[in-house]
């Protein structure tokens, strides 16, 4: 045997875990071996009791250089042996795990003498193989018909005698393959065959095995470790922050920290995190907010631990409302069940998750928490809401009513009137306000939709005081916030009671709201009205024109206090701080373009904020090109 053993739960006609071995029979150095000792290699299951043999494959005329890999890669619930071979030219196999049987087998004009890696790289909830071949490419199939992946096969400069690893190493919540060369090089690939930018990197000698990926140091980065085939040294990569906890399928030599093979080795998932809430202290630039939460079951520090127990760590999540996906904020270890965020603001309001990690797997996420970013800004929080029963409806568009103040566990009946200036009559619209069960609607929770009582047709926000109003949101799920369709679905009034529509697409201040009317409500989750109640000051927004250039952008600094010296501040749309710099007010600061790690960030949509003293503004920018 010239291959390490693979080792799990591989037969299920057999209890209890099996030992995979494979045979290169006639295998020596400086020795010609006999034409029948060529043919004589094999993959033998074996029981580790008392080591007798399960199954034996059939015999091929190859040497078994590749340790054995296994996995249920058809979701047949049966698992394969997946081995490469070779002796002129290289094979590589997939075995049925109960009878030993050849499923699959591919041929190559190189050697395959590392194991192939096995997950699920495009994520279509199918497994898929990964082979690194001493023709100088990468391949990647997909298991559940056992066809190329698009952008696959990749061309790399070397050969590559260990295997692959798979891992998120950049923080993008896609797969990349990692692969290194017998001439000093490591490939990062795409989940679509396309190389990662920055790679490959050289090193001076060359690399003979798998790379291993984890987190070594406590600085919540990744790592990647090889080492030199040629030179005394091992390597190690600082991946970088956001990189850590991530997804990591396969994340060294045969699979797992104990080398066993086995894909479901270390590959439970965990359960998420529960009960999280969260406090908001506000401050002058933004908030500062304290979560907690109770520890994922698996956790060894859960009051009542399930198994496994091996949630090595908890990542925090956040949004605002204005954004469409969660950004990474940060990490905590295993055992602790507190996080504490400072965020400037960057919306309206703030919505938070928390998921588990074992290093591998990630946790479905904790429940939500929405907060208001200001005190003040998300208005509609805790406000009383009414649902309106028609009796009847007119057949005119639009029309504009008057509310009869009446107790909320009461029935008003109110009658519409026409505003002014209207150019025919209106008829009288009979509508009764009646306490529902709408109070979902402004409390912040996300998780409940809105079912309204039989015969409504909207509903009525009363923010108790005239207001001035930005916007009106709605949500109709936890991943999607949009502003709502305007055309004759929002009116607003004031303390008169006189309703209008909102202009469609508003975004400036309307002043003098207090009540806001909501058609069509079914199914929402939560309708959150921004804008400021009296005495309340709005952020100033700046309007920011940069002069760029290859190198960077040079981005002008207002006067907001005067003399005071102001930090300029960039920020990406997840909220995290890229870049921060000190100026004198009515000047210019250069930006590189880059993060506080060094790393160029992509092309699109960034936030600008300026601090000085107890002055704050913000502006767009938007980097574009090289």
């Amino acid at each position: 045997m010239i291959s390490t053993a693979a080792i799990g739960d591989v037969s299920s006609k057999h209890k209890g875990a099996e030992i995979v071995v494979c045979t290169a029979y006639g295998y020596e150095f400086g020795d010609a071996p006999s034409e029948s000792m060529r043919t004589s290699s094999a993959v033998y299951l074996l029981d580790p009791s008392d080591g007798h043999e399960i199954w034996q494959s059939p015999y091929v005329a190859d040497w078994f250089w590749a340790s054995p890999v296994v996995a249920d890669v058809d979701n047949d619930e049966v698992n394969e042996v997946i081995v490469g071979a070779g002796m002129v030219h290289g094979n590589l196999y997939v075995l049925d795990g109960n009878r030993g049987l050849i499923e699959h087998s591919w041929s190559f004009n190189g050697l395959l003498t590392g194991p192939v890696a096995i997950a699920d790289i495009d994520g279509d909830e199918n497994l898929d193989i990964i082979a690194a071949v001493q023709d100088e490419m990468v391949y990647c199939w997909s298991g559940s018909d056992y066809e190329m992946l698009e952008g696959f096969p990749v061309v790399i400069e070397g050969y590559a005698n260990g295997g692959p690893s798979v891992a998120d190493i950049d923080g993008d919540f896609e797969l990349e393959i990692v692969v290194g060369t017998t001439n000093g090089k490591v490939y990062a690939i795409n989940h679509d065959g396309s190389i990662c930018s920055g790679y490959p990197l050289e090193v001076a000698g060359g690399i003979n095995g798998n790379i291993a990926i984890g987190e070594l140091d406590g600085d919540g980065h990744l790592e990647m470790v090889f080492a030199d085939m040629f030179n005394p040294y091992v390597y190690c990569y600082d991946l970088g922050a956001g990189t850590f906890p991530a997804k990591m399928p396969w994340r060294q030599f045969q699979h797992d920290s104990w080398h066993s093979g086995f894909y479901d080795a270390d590959n439970t998932i965990p359960a998420p995190p529960t009960d999280l809430t969260g406090e908001i202290t506000y401050t002058t630039f933004g908030g500062i907010t304290d979560l907690d939460w109770v520890l994922s079951v698996n956790d060894m520090d859960h009051p009542d631990p399930e198994e496994p127990t091996d949630v090595l760590g908890y990542r925090i999540y956040r949004r605002f409302n204005n954004q469409p996906v969660y950004g990474l904020i940060g990490k905590v270890r295993g055992g602790i069940s507190s996080f504490t965020d400072s965020f400037t603001i960057l919306g309206k309001a703030v919505l938070y998750v928390v998921t588990a990690t074992d290093g591998t797997n990630e946790s479905a996420p904790s429940n939500r928490v929405k907060l208001p970013t200001r005190s003040g800004v998300l208005i509609s929080h805790g406000c009383s809401v009414q649902e309106v029963v028609l009796a009847a409806r007119s057949s005119i568009s639009r029309i504009d009513t008057v509310i009869e103040t009446a107790p909320i566990s009461g029935a008003a009946e109110y009658a519409a009137v026409p505003s002014e200036g209207e150019h025919a009559p209106v008829p009288t619209v009979q509508q009764s306000l009646i306490s529902g069960n709408p109070g979902c609607l402004t409390d912040c929770d996300l998780d409940t939709p809105y079912t309204p009582s039989p015969g409504t047709n909207a509903v009525i926000i009363d923010l108790g005081e005239e207001c001035s109003i930005a916007a009106v949101i709605t949500e109709e799920s936890f991943e999607t916030a949009a502003i709502m369709d305007t055309d004759w679905s929002i009116e607003l009034a004031g303390d008169d009671n006189l309703f209008e529509l909102m202009p469609a697409g508003s975004m400036s201040d309307i002043e003098g709201i207090r009540y806001v009317k909501v058609y069509d409500a079914a199914g929402m989750t939560e309708i959150s009205i921004y804008g400021q109640r009296p005495g309340l000051e709005l952020l100033e927004q700046v309007e920011i024109h940069c002069s760029s250039s290859s190198e960077g952008w040079l981005i002008p600094v207002p006067d907001l206090e005067s003399g005071s010296p102001v930090e300029v501040r960039v920020f990406d749309l997840a909220g995290r701080l890229l870049w921060a710099d000190m100026a004198e007010p009515s000047s210019e600061v250069y930006w590189n373009g880059r993060s506080g790690s060094g790393i160029r960030v992509p092309d699109g949509l960034y936030l600008v904020q300026y601090v000085s003293g107890m002055s704050i503004s913000t502006g767009r920018l938007i980097v574009s090109g090289e």
